[in-house]
């Protein structure tokens, strides 16, 4: 039999390990490769790879704890063949799965800034995942799908150094046992940082666990290992297969001196690993080189299809850019056009076919979605040039780490400032590099057992919409504009009780029957009505995670998001409060000689009752009559408020708490202080707003973007509301000093800088919050007088508490707005307070002289009283 001869080492081959077996001297590098080109050889990425091979990494990354690291990692990946990545010491607290431009990541961790295992999972690969399941922040589980009947599980783990006791090591594998007896597959591989050193087999060693090949001497813990690999009937891979001393270390030791190999994969059959290597360039900074396992099955991997969007957005900015080529290419389809006069549909289908396929012709500028500039790729390059952990490493990885986080945020900023300028969303713009979507890692089903199944994750929340859509009371259904208010009356001087009532799943639990005869009662088209029940009794729905739910039909509620659906509901609402109607006639509180009962806005409903007995009885009233239409009231969050005393309130036998101050629409209700309240209330949410941005407002952001960020984001929000507000000086003042104070913070400068407020508002240019809250407050004034007279927010604006009215109450701070606004918005109010437009065009010589009597220093209250005496409404 022909025996093949040993190859001779090469000249300048790496010498034989040291005394312990851990120093090597690689020796001046081996023979080279004439051949070899200057240029590095190009990899093929992980989603043009054979099938039938997965490529599976473990690597310490030593932290990814913040975002740059894990784009750095991204980054390096990209130039080697990989599909999952096993991840030791991710340092990142808690557990969750996000899916990310080109990979899934999957991490948990328990203890803040130590520790930590993860996953990433190519793409490619996205609907293979079967579940992942954490055990500890040393050790995390992943299920693959390999084919309908055969399953990889993947065990990633990373052991305690040296520096924990024993027990804490026995801990951590007593646990590993129970991680590969509770989720062994068709194939089970573990694989990290198991901290040991195997060395060599040793003549009493178990050949089917511990193969031949090795590097250094064992120590204690590769004992314990080598233990719990026999136990478990796993094979050490590694040993399996030769590789030269320089090739097989994972791990090196500050001094660059000591190298070690203390990373290991273990599999239950060994005849699935074809090869493991190390992977010597890796662009990404660690003490740890990753190591690479490629493994074959006997069966082709089954890869289930990604689902694709049936609809492709087109980008209009795109055809702007290109309008000659797009307007010839749509000629150029239109003469081609049949035209169909008898078939609309068909004719309509025709032309946006046209139009769909000369847009796909306009040739669109490719996307650059790289994060890291050509400045700090060649940085990380360099940095590969020097030996890992040599001072020269260490300091050019320095310069590196703040270059990664300069283009994380100039990329960020480049995202908020083209969603400004082409008016896109600036809340995912805000989220910049970050942007993935995050996975449910676990759900608890009825009997409270918690799933990490994907497909039982599915089927949970498929029962559950399921069951909640269903209408146990379905029955046959029958042949065949409403307006919210808008404010809660600011009623004094009497005993008032509100409750604020809640609805559980409103729009999803209401039923269709209930619908269609409130629109019957309210005399709308039967032709509508019966087109809504072709649209209602025929609908269906599946839950799609990753992998879509079966089929179900839904019984009841409305469509999200469908314009429609918020007319059918308060069109049911109003069809409750009819039938209440009569009930209530004397109950509620009298507002300008007439009874308010209720307020509402969508399921926000607002009961108002002279005492708790009458509102007890309105609550049970209602809770009653929506139950009929399948509406059932949340009773952990409604409440009660009052300015009197606090007496029992309850439904259905269940006492309902009493509160101080509520949120309503946005704004706080309250009956002492409530302006005081909503002003810091205001206040605080504004810096939440601008914290959010730190990163913009601070950075190098054009000013004058910063200052179309201020008036989009975060004016608003300082705002919302002033349409109602009676401000005092003192919060005017506070107001102001907030506003001023983010000024000082987008101009990077310091109270103690002593720079004059004119001076800030002439470089920033922003909106003044307190002309802002003036036009809104006038613009709002001059709605309410538009309005009709029996509009609830007309009459409660209109209504007296005492002798004064209170929107004369409400006008009577705003008169240095009105003189500062001039005399042409005096004219616009008081031409929308009198219905007369001419006012406009040509002001008469009563109206003059009034506004030159406010000018003069005469009450904005007697104006309006000469207005409605001489001018009312016509």
């Amino acid at each position: 039999m022909y025996t093949r001869s040993p190859r001779p080492l090469v000249p300048g081959g790496p010498s034989g390990p040291g005394d312990d077996g851990s120093r090597i001297n690689p020796g001046p590098g081996g023979a080279k490769n004439l051949r070899a080109g200057p240029n590095p050889r190009q990899t093929t990425t992980a989603m043009n790879m054979d099938p039938d091979y997965l490529n599976i990494i473990t690597y310490n990354v030593r932290t990814l704890m913040k975002d740059e690291r894990l784009i750095e990692i991204e980054n390096a990946l990209k130039e080697v063949n990989w599909d999952i990545v096993g991840l030791s010491e991710v340092r990142r607290i808690g557990e969750e799965t996000t899916e990310r431009d080109n990979c899934i990541f999957y991490h948990y961790g328990t203890t803040s800034g130590l520790y930590g295992v993860g996953f990433l999972v190519s793409k490619k690969w996205k609907n293979n995942i079967i579940e992942f399941i954490g055990y500890s922040d040393r050790i995390a589980v992943l299920k693959f799908q390999i084919s309908q009947k055969h399953t990889l599980t993947l065990i990633q783990t990373y052991a305690p150094t040296s520096s924990h006791t024993d027990d804490e090591v026995e801990s951590y594998y007593d646990l590993l046992n129970k991680a590969c007896d509770d989720h062994r597959g068709t194939w089970t591989m573990v694989l990290g940082d198991f901290n040991a050193k195997l060395g060599k087999r040793q003549e009493l060693d178990n050949a089917d666990t511990l193969g031949p090949h090795g590097l250094g001497c064992r120590n204690e813990r590769g004992t314990r290992l080598l233990q719990f690999a026999f136990g478990q009937s796993l094979k050490v891979s590694n040993s399996f297969f030769y590789k030269k001393a320089q090739r097989r270390w994972t791990w090196v030791s500050p001094d660059s001196i000591t190298k070690n190999e203390i990373d290991f994969i273990l599999s239950s059959n060994q005849s699935i690993i074809k090869d493991i290597s190390v992977i010597n360039k890796f662009k990404c900074s660690s003490d740890h080189r990753p190591l690479r396992a490629r493994v074959s099955f006997d069966i082709k991997i089954h890869r289930k299809l990604l689902f694709t969007k049936q609809i492709k957005r087109l980008n209009k900015h795109t055809l702007i850019q290109n309008a000659d080529q797009f307007n010839l290419e749509l000629s150029n389809s239109f003469k081609c056009l049949e035209i169909d006069i008898e078939d609309v549909d068909n004719q309509f289908n025709n032309i946006k076919k046209s139009i769909y396929d000369a847009s796909k012709k306009v040739k669109q500028n490719r996307i650059n979605d790289n994060k890291l500039t050509t400045e700090t790729i060649a940085l990380i390059n360099e940095r590969e040039s020097y030996a890992r952990c040599s001072p020269e490493y260490n300091q050019i990885d320095k310069i590196v780490k703040r270059s990664i986080r300069k283009d994380i945020r100039s990329y960020n900023t480049k995202l908020v400032q083209i969603a400004i300028e082409k008016h896109h969303s600036l809340r995912n713009a805000k989220m910049g590099a970050n942007r993935s979507k995050t996975w449910i890692n676990c759900l608890k089903d009825e009997n409270g057992v918690k799933h990490s199944h994907r497909d039982n994750i599915t089927t949970i929340c498929t029962t559950f919409y399921k069951n909640l859509y269903s209408d146990a009371n379905k029955n046959e259904l029958p042949d065949i504009e409403y307006t919210c208010p808008d404010t809660i009356p600011p009623i004094t001087g009497q005993e008032v009780y509100t409750a604020l009532k809640n609805y559980s799943k409103a729009f999803d639990s209401i039923t269709h029957n209930s619908i269609f005869t409130a629109l019957q009662n309210q005399d709308i088209d039967p032709t509508y009505i019966l087109i809504l029940k072709k649209i209602y009794n025929n609908s269906t729905a599946d839950i799609k995670l990753q992998n879509p739910g079966p089929i179900f039909n839904i019984e009841k509620g409305v469509k999200q998001g469908d314009p429609l659906s918020p007319k059918l509901f308060t069109a049911t609402l109003e069809e409750i409060f009819r039938k209440l109607a009569a009930s209530w006639e004397r109950k509620g509180i009298d507002v300008g000689g007439r009874m308010l009962t209720n307020l509402r806005f969508a399921d926000d409903i607002v009961l108002f009752a002279p005492s708790a007995s009458v509102l007890t009885q309105m609550l049970q009233d209602l809770s009653t009559a929506s139950l009929e239409v399948g509406l059932k009231m949340n009773r952990s969050k409604t409440q009660v408020m009052t300015n009197s005393v606090k007496s029992r309130v309850e439904v259905d036998g269940q006492e309902i708490g009493y509160v101080d101050e509520y949120i309503y629409l946005g704004q706080i209700a309250s009956f002492e202080n409530r302006q005081d309240k909503e002003v810091e209330r205001r206040i605080t949410n504004a810096w939440k707003s601008f914290w959010s941005m730190k990163d913009l407002m601070k950075g190098t952001l054009p000013l004058t973007l910063k200052r179309q960020l201020i008036d989009m984001c975060i004016l608003p929000v300082l705002t919302y509301g002033a349409q109602t507000w009676s401000l005092t000086e003192h919060q005017k003042s506070k107001l102001k000093v907030c506003q001023r104070a983010m000024e000082r913070t987008i101009l990077g400068v310091r109270r103690i800088d002593r720079i004059r407020n004119t001076t800030l508002r002439s470089s920033t240019r922003i909106t003044d919050v307190g002309a802002q809250t003036a036009k809104l407050k006038w613009a709002w004034a001059g709605h309410v007088c538009r309005m009709h007279p029996d509009r609830w927010a007309r009459i409660v604006t209109e209504h007296c508490i005492g002798d004064t009215p209170s929107f004369l109450l409400m006008l009577k701070k705003t008169e240095e707005f009105m003189k500062l606004d001039g005399p042409k918005f005096a004219f616009t109010f008081i031409a929308d307070i009198t219905h007369d437009r001419t006012m406009l065009s040509v002001a008469d010589s009563d109206t003059a002289a009034w506004l030159r009597r406010l000018r003069d220093g005469g009450h904005l209250e007697d104006t309006l009283v000469v207005v409605h005496a001489d001018h009312g409404p016509r």
